[in-house]
């Protein structure tokens, strides 16, 4: 069996960023390389003190608030950082996907990959009373299956379970899925929710009192519509002395100019997503701001290859569009010191980061030489497909750097309806989603396995379908990184998805606020409300 384990207070673990996993010895995580930025390094005037209200600014809106098989709106997936003072996972993960267990204290990997045995932290009980067991995890799984919980498809590997005791659960697997260990830790499906309530009838609007009843560190009190939820100090937490702070309230103003405001008026001690230049106007007026180490989301381009009439069916094509971009300018200067150059498909902090990768510098010259092999010395015309979701100078910087190596490109940009056919139906031309790739595994297993985007305009190797579903179910994590890395290494070489930026998402905060370790896993909005206090 492989095993991952941690000692008995894992969360802690977390909040003094001491990641680690047992087992098969595994790769060291790299610290980024980041233009300069600022992140919270203020000195508190104390040690950790109880008491205070940490309150926190949201812009993408809080519409739905329940269990996981409660929630309509598609958000079952990704919005439990939102309500994670409530709830707790088995484990999450680190910034290199490595597993870094909570509520279960060990997870064992059989050789072959097909059984998964989960030991649970004993003494743990849900908000109402009902103990946290082997049970609660199954029936847990169970309704997330049966609701078909958007980012549950990977539990569907599950064969049965196996109940060895009370505190520990054997899952039996259909066939070995890397995204199965994944979407436990970093979606909403692997929260763990009182069975008793779950069994209450609810509403939309109930839903939140009813069936929030998790074991975390914070009770459920009240929510608004796209206005607020709050959390109260939860007093009978398993992890003894936590958490310090009494109340968390999550409000949501969705205008950045209004947000900023109320930060500086002291009516809340967090934005949690900023532009670089509300970013660097705060730092040099004095207040704490920070970049998250822990989570990257890289910024890529690809083409239609697939069509051998296309200039970009030639590689030298593609990889003139690559020599083309000056990243380090647009770093600087798009994303004011902010922005990080990227030259491969990962950030340095994810686990198939490749050191000493090989760079293909800003060179206009050899694009432009490269052309010429091509057969098209004097350029072509095409088109450069972006969405509303993006930056729009980013998309006219890029047009820039093409049209100045003879590509010149008419810019289309799409509403995220059709720019979500560019992946189904195919497009022309050259593509920048507006949403970027967020770097983990489960996310990058998406982009190669998706059985819907399947990208009909793009050619890719032979076998390479193959070749990332042997990924996925691969069991051993340093084989996975290595097989994932050498298929990076393709894209790379055959210039097929051209990476210029990863970024990560600026916030400001109060600085009497310490060790909120704010997106500091590979998990998105993801903080440690455990160990989080404020200065009085």
């Amino acid at each position: 069996m492989k095993k991952y384990l941690i000692p008995a207070l894992a969360v802690i673990l977390l909040a003094s960023m001491i990641l680690s996993s047992c087992g098969e010895p595994e790769p060291t995580t790299t610290q980024p390389t980041t233009a300069p930025t600022s992140t919270p390094t203020t000195t508190p005037t104390t040690g950790p003190v109880y008491g205070g209200k940490f309150t926190m600014v949201r812009n993408t809106g809080i519409t739905e608030v329940g269990a996981p098989m409660d929630l309509q709106g598609g958000y079952g997936g990704v919005t439990y950082p939102l309500w994670c003072p409530v709830v707790e996972t088995l484990y999450i993960v680190d910034a290199a996907d490595r597993i870094v267990p909570v509520l279960a204290e060990s997870v064992e990997v059989a050789s072959d990959g097909l059984s998964v045995v989960f030991k649970l932290r004993q003494g743990v009980k849900f908000h109402d009373g009902t103990d946290f067991n082997a049970e609660a995890v199954k029936i847990n799984l169970e309704t997330v299956i049966a609701a078909e919980v958007p980012g549950s498809t990977p539990l569907k590997s599950i064969e049965s379970f196996d109940i060895i005791d009370d505190h520990t659960l054997k899952i039996n697997l259909k066939n070995f899925d890397a995204t199965f260990l994944m979407s436990l830790a970093q979606s909403g499906v692997g929260v763990m929710i009182s069975p008793a309530a779950l069994t209450k009838e609810t509403t939309p609007e109930n839903a939140g009192k009813d069936h929030l009843v998790g074991t975390g560190p914070f009770l459920f009190d009240s929510w608004a519509l796209d206005q607020y939820i709050i959390m109260k100090k939860n007093p009978n937490y398993w992890q003894e002395g936590r958490p310090y702070l009494d109340e968390i309230e999550i409000r949501n103003i969705t205008d950045y100019t209004i947000s900023i405001m109320a930060f500086k008026a002291g009516e809340v001690d967090m934005v949690e997503s900023i532009d670089p230049a509300q970013y660097n106007e705060l730092k040099e007026q004095g207040y704490t701001v920070g970049i998250p180490e822990g989570l990257a989301f890289v910024f890529s381009f690809r083409t239609a290859n697939a069509d051998p009439a296309s200039p970009f069916s030639d590689k030298k094509v593609r990889e003139a569009l690559w020599y083309s971009v000056d990243r380090e300018s647009l770093v600087f200067g798009l994303g004011k010191g902010t922005y990080n150059v990227a030259n491969q498909l990962a950030a340095p902090q994810q686990g198939w980061y490749i050191e000493d990768y090989p760079a293909r510098p800003y060179d206009p010259d050899k694009a432009m030489e490269l052309l010429a092999d091509a057969g098209f010395e004097g350029g072509f015309k095409t088109i450069l497909h972006g969405d509303i979701r993006g930056r729009q100078d980013d998309l006219v910087a890029l047009q820039t750097y093409f049209g100045a190596i003879g590509i010149e490109c008419e810019l289309d940009i799409a509403d995220v309806a059709r720019s979500s056919t560019f992946g189904t139906e195919g497009f022309d031309g050259i593509f920048q989603s507006g949403f970027p790739n967020w770097s983990s595994f489960s996310s990058w297993m998406n982009v190669w396995l998706s059985p819907t985007a399947t990208y009909p305009t793009m050619k890719f190797p032979d076998n390479w379908t193959e070749d990332w579903q042997a990924v996925k179910t691969e069991p051993d994590y340093d084989k996975r990184m290595a097989q994932m890395k050498a298929l990076l290494k393709v894209v790379y070489d055959e210039a097929l998805v051209i990476p210029w930026m990863w970024d990560a998402p600026r916030y400001c905060i109060n600085s009497k606020v310490h060790d909120l370790m704010w997106d500091a896993v590979d998990i998105n909005g993801y903080f440690d409300p455990v160990n989080v206090w404020k200065e009085k």
